[in-house]
């Protein structure tokens, strides 16, 4: 094989070229594929945990509002019950009603009639009777009308309460008791022990926790953490400090007379735990994409060798002679068989 041949046989085939060529457009549609598909995958993910935690946000704050609007009521009933029995025996023997009427709504650490003037007049387990609560927000904002006030933790009756595992913290609701002619005979209030709070999220989020490590936060007006984690509990919540987890807030709205006292309930979960199972979908992609390269490249190699096998037969007959009738054959570059 004179010179000119040797330089030729050291261009690839045209085998090698469609070869390569078909590899090449499948690792592309391939690769095109799984990119999109991808971010998809991604999307719907992302999208399904924001919706599930969305669901659950809006969930626990519905109950928090009919859960407050319901002690609301209560308290509005009981000063109704208290008004009859202040009336016909004096405020000195209502002790007696409001120890059974605390048996009655265990949720209330305190119920206690007070006077116009701030004195307790009477309480269940005669807890503060005789105290002084005319500088209180409750006394003060239930002189008018039914008042709620926000979270806070507990003052007159911290030494006086037993030890609990955590601080005792309370939401005043109180209303004002009047009589018949509309005298007004005092107030009554009821602090409203914050742990109900706590069971209402330990049903919603007990299993979620354990399984999915949700979890959620009731914030204040000012973002301060009323309820969740103990070690964010009396802090701001700064989501910023948090990019790896979702969260979603939903604001408390009230609920019938209740007009809300401006919570927000946050739900969140770790990103990691949230895109697991994209994650796992992500995997399965790519390897079913490297499984199918590796199935076609075998195939690949077949058709080409099919597509090329006349021209290579062509090659090997011209290879064998310089001139084909007369003319010398051209150097031309490109694959073997030109």
């Amino acid at each position: 094989m004179n010179k000119r041949l040797l330089t030729t046989a050291r261009t690839a085939s045209l085998r090698a070229w469609i070869t390569a060529s078909v590899l090449v457009a499948l690792l592309s549609a391939v690769l095109a594929f799984v990119l999109v598909t991808e971010r998809l995958a991604r999307a719907h993910a992302q999208r399904t945990a924001m919706d599930h935690l969305s669901g659950l946000a809006q969930g626990f704050s519905n109950n928090l509002d009919r859960g407050m609007a319901h002690y609301f009521e209560q308290v509005q009933v009981l000063a109704g019950l208290v008004d009859p029995l202040t009336e016909a025996h004096g405020p000195e023997r209502v002790g007696a009603a409001l120890d059974g009427l605390q048996k009655s709504f265990p949720q209330f650490t305190w119920i206690g009639l007070a006077s116009p003037q701030g004195r307790v007049l009477a309480a269940g387990g005669r807890l503060l009777e005789g105290a002084d609560v005319s500088a209180r927000p409750w006394f003060k904002g239930a002189l008018a009308q039914p008042y709620v006030g926000d979270v806070h933790a507990a003052v007159l009756l911290a030494k006086l309460l037993p030890h609990s595992a955590e601080p005792w913290r309370f939401v005043d609701v109180a209303a004002p008791v009047h009589a018949a002619d509309g005298r007004l005979l005092g107030v009554l209030g009821a602090h409203l022990s914050w742990t109900w709070a706590r069971e209402v999220k330990y049903e919603l989020m007990n299993r979620l926790q354990a399984d999915h490590r949700i979890d959620a936060l009731v914030l204040a007006r000012d973002g301060t953490v009323l309820l969740g984690d103990p070690a964010l509990e009396g802090k701001r919540w700064d989501p910023a400090a948090h990019p790896d987890e979702f969260h979603v807030a939903v604001a408390t709205r009230g609920f019938g007379r209740f007009s809300g006292l401006g919570w927000t309930v946050v739900a969140r979960q770790p990103r990691d735990v949230a895109m697991a199972q994209y994650r796992l979908m992500q995997r399965q992609i790519v390897l079913a994409a490297a499984v199918l390269l590796l199935l076609c490249i075998p195939f690949t190699r077949w058709i080409a060798q099919r597509l090329s096998a006349p021209l290579s037969l062509l090659t090997e007959a011209i290879s064998r002679q310089d001139h084909v009738d007369g003319h010398t054959l051209p150097r031309l570059s490109g694959y073997r068989e030109v």
